[in-house]
Order: C-alpha cells, then sequence, then structure tokens
C-alpha cells in the first residue's frame, strides 16, 4: 500500500474515534493546579493547569501554591467538576462558584492549618468514602450532600459553617483530629440538626461547637459508636455548665438509657488546656449532661439510680485526685508511711460515704463533694 492512502486511513481512523463520542470526553483526567494563586483566578484557564488538563470526570486534581498566606478565590466556572483524590497541599484559597463532586473512595489531604474553604456547593458520590489526611483544616460553609457516604476524619481537622447541618448526611467517622461546627445562623436562632451515625475511636476524637449569634443549638446523631477503646471529648462554647441547656447532643434511641454513664465520652467544657474533665451521663430530654447534675427519674429503680451515681462521684474524685498529683500538689506516691495511711483511709472513707450519703438524701442526691 503506497503512503499516498496515508491520509485516507488517518480520516478513517479519526472518524472512528469521534464516533465513539461521549465515551472518550467523560474519561477521567488528572490535573495539577500551577499557577501561584495571589490573585483570583477562573478555573477554565487552561494555561494554570499542568499540560493544560483541567482535572475532571473523577481525576485527581492536587494544588500546588507558592503564595500558600494570600487568602485569594478560585472559581469554578468549568461547570460541575467531578474529582476523586483532592490533594490541597499547603494551599489557602477559597474555592468558588459551580459544584464540586467527589466520587469513589477517596484522600481529601490538607497541609495548611489555616486552611482551604469550599464556599461552592461540595457532595459525595453515593456509597463513597472520604478520608481526610494531613495536618492542615478544611472548610466546608454548606452542607455536603452524600447520602449513603462516610466521612472519615484520621488526621487534622474538619470545619462546618452551614447553619441547616452540622456537616453532612454522610455517616461520620473520628479516628482523630478535630471536627469543629461553627454555624452562620442568625442572631438568637434556636439551632436544631440531625446527623448520621458517629463513630469514634481508636484515638481521641473532639467535637467542638462554637455557636456565634445563635442562641442555642441541639444536635442529634442517628447513632454512637465507640470504636477500639477511642474517645470522645465534647467541647463547647459557654463551658460545661450549659451541656444539656442551651447545647445539647443527643443520641436517637437513646431515651430510654436515661442515667447510663459512657466514661469513653467527657466533656472538657470549653475545652481550654488545663480544664477539667466532666463524665457525663445521659438525659431523656437533654442530652449528655454532666454527672453532678443528673436527675434520677420516676420508674428507674432506686438502687440502679445511687448505682451510677455513686460510680459517677467515685471516678470524678479519683479523676481530682490525678489531676492533683500530676500538678505536684499532692505527695502521693513519695509521702512516708504515716501520710499514704491517711491517704488510704480517706479513699477508703470516699468509696464507702457516698453510697451512704445518697441513701440518706433520697432519691435525688446532691453533687460530688
Amino acid at each position: 500500500m503506497s503512503n499516498h492512502t496515508c491520509p485516507f486511513l488517518k480520516n478513517v481512523a479519526l472518524a472512528a474515534v469521534c464516533g465513539m463520542g461521549l465515551g472518550l470526553l467523560a474519561a477521567a483526567v488528572d490535573g495539577t493546579w500551577i499557577q501561584p494563586i495571589n490573585d483570583n483566578y477562573n478555573m477554565s484557564t487552561a494555561a494554570y493547569w499542568q499540560h493544560a488538563a483541567v482535572a475532571n470526570g473523577g481525576g485527581s486534581v492536587k494544588f500546588i501554591n507558592q503564595y500558600s498566606s494570600n487568602k485569594k478565590t478560585l472559581s469554578n466556572n468549568v461547570g460541575t467538576l467531578t474529582w476523586n483524590n483532592v490533594d490541597l497541599g499547603a494551599s489557602v484559597f477559597t474555592l468558588a462558584g459551580q459544584p464540586v463532586v467527589i466520587t469513589g473512595d477517596s484522600i481529601l489531604t490538607a497541609a495548611s492549618t489555616a486552611g482551604a474553604k469550599f464556599t461552592n456547593d461540595v457532595s459525595f458520590a453515593s456509597g463513597a468514602t472520604v478520608t481526610k489526611r494531613g495536618a492542615g483544616t478544611v472548610t466546608f460553609c454548606n452542607k455536603v450532600s452524600a447520602p449513603s457516604a462516610t466521612l472519615v476524619l484520621a488526621e487534622g481537622k474538619l470545619v462546618s459553617t452551614a447553619a441547616d447541618a452540622f456537616l453532612t448526611d454522610a455517616a461520620l467517622n473520628l479516628r482523630t483530629g478535630l471536627f469543629e461546627w461553627q454555624p452562620a445562623a442568625a442572631a438568637d436562632a434556636a439551632l436544631s440538626v440531625s446527623a448520621d451515625a458517629l463513630a469514634y475511636g481508636p484515638d481521641r476524637a473532639h467535637v467542638k461547637v462554637t455557636k456565634g449569634n445563635a442562641a442555642s443549638y441541639a444536635v442529634t446523631f442517628a447513632s454512637l459508636t465507640r470504636v477500639d477503646g477511642g474517645f470522645l471529648d465534647l467541647q463547647l462554647t459557654d463551658g460545661i455548665a450549659a451541656l444539656g441547656e442551651t447545647e445539647k447532643f443527643l443520641v436517637a434511641g437513646r431515651a430510654s438509657d436515661v442515667g447510663f454513664i459512657d466514661a469513653s465520652v467527657i466533656s472538657r467544657g470549653a475545652g481550654a488546656t488545663g480544664d477539667a474533665i466532666n463524665f457525663l451521663v445521659y438525659d431523656a430530654e437533654k442530652g449528655f449532661v454532666p454527672a453532678e447534675t443528673a436527675a434520677f427519674v420516676e420508674g428507674q429503680s432506686a438502687r440502679a439510680s445511687r448505682s451510677r451515681w455513686a460510680t459517677a462521684c467515685i471516678r470524678r474524685a479519683l479523676s481530682g485526685a490525678r489531676r492533683a498529683w500530676r500538678a505536684g500538689r499532692s505527695s502521693i506516691g513519695t509521702a512516708p508511711a504515716r501520710s499514704r495511711s491517711r491517704l488510704d483511709r480517706q479513699a477508703t472513707s470516699t468509696t464507702t460515704e457516698i453510697p451512704r450519703k445518697i441513701r440518706r438524701v433520697g432519691r435525688k442526691p446532691g453533687g460530688c463533694t
């Protein structure tokens, strides 16, 4: 065959490729944003992407940003972008414009504690598992739509400013790190939101609420599950006195567990360094409340109530002793034999006197002393 037929064959091949149509256009395209983010940009500009490849179609996306101190805006003017893995690097920018869909099992990575912010709509594909990694912060300004999906916090911090949702309708798995809800609410608003299942562990996870203008909030989880010995610390805006009053965390279906003490769920009030650890019990209407404010409930056996109350008091007493020892205010472990004997007698008195006080006071004891 002569070389003169080659252009014809090329045209035939090109026609065949074109005939495949959208199948090719829908192929995943990985993309790396290389334009220094020192100004506001549109993401449709191919020159700002490595090899002029705009990440889309379920491809991975990576942002390289030499000007991470500048909070500039990238506007998605392309249309709905579909990404798989998202590496924000040390970027500090706001992503605005058209929606972004994160599909499949994806990794969301952020290195900067100043963080990247999504002001556009973000959604996770149904059934996807999205895992946040890196020590940095990622902020979502709108509810993340994610039916039947799972959002895992493996490192760093996630922030939500949506007033109509805790963050998402995805199940939350807080392995460690901090999830903070900063609802952009109207003045004196009373917020009430439902969240999907919350799992915590195997490390210590923190849920913090900064309620801003809102007067109160109530968050109801579909379920609460401890994983491999994990701990959950509830951090509040107005301190421990607000827990169960203007700041509520409830669990659907746990109404019958009034008086339930779960030592793996605690609160350090506002979460400031040095704040005391407060053990919690569960109240049917108020959700988690500090143990010393729990009231007895009609129909609950007095014996069971006394046992739960005594346990909480003993735990708080021992916790206080440990804190005092760590601060050097106690000589436990180094005291001479006579001092240790006195401390042992005090500890024995603590464990035996609390139930006696409960019996004397009756059905509704006061706080631990």
